[in-house]
Order: C-alpha cells, then structure tokens, then sequence
C-alpha cells in the first residue's frame, strides 16, 4: 500500500507518535468521499475484507522502506 506506507514513514519521519502516523495511514487506507482510498481496489479489498492490515508489520516495512529515503531527502530548488 504505497501510499498509506509513505504517508505513515512521512509522519513518523516528522516526528509524529506512531498513533498519528497511523491515523494519517489509515486515511489514505480508507479514503474519502472526495477520493478513493487504496482499500478501494477491488483486489486488495477481496485480499483484506476481513482483516486489518495495518499493523505492527505494516508499520515496520512501511519504516524499514521509506526511512532510508527520508533520511536523503532534500527540496531542490529550480
């Protein structure tokens, strides 16, 4: 889920508690009325119907992918 993990690695990176990255995560999970969230695959929701997939693993991968690149990160200015 690339963008509920890069969002949750973007918040943790901003120093966030994992609570709110979390939340933030699941927003992008779930999405709106005004956009469609990643749960809104119709394969990845057949995959996760019943389950919950953010999670502790969820978390870690999301941080063990993203962090790396958060960490070299910079804005380049045109």
């Amino acid at each position: 889920f690339p963008e509920a993990s890069f969002h949750y690695a973007l918040q943790m990176h901003h120093g966030k508690s994992s609570e709110e990255a979390l939340a933030g995560a699941r927003s992008k999970w779930l999405g709106s009325d005004a956009w469609p969230g990643e749960f809104s695959n119709p394969y990845t929701a057949l995959c996760f119907c019943s389950a919950d997939p953010l999670d502790e693993e969820f978390m870690a991968f999301s941080e063990a992918v993203f962090t790396p690149m958060l960490e070299h990160w910079r804005e380049v200015k045109a």
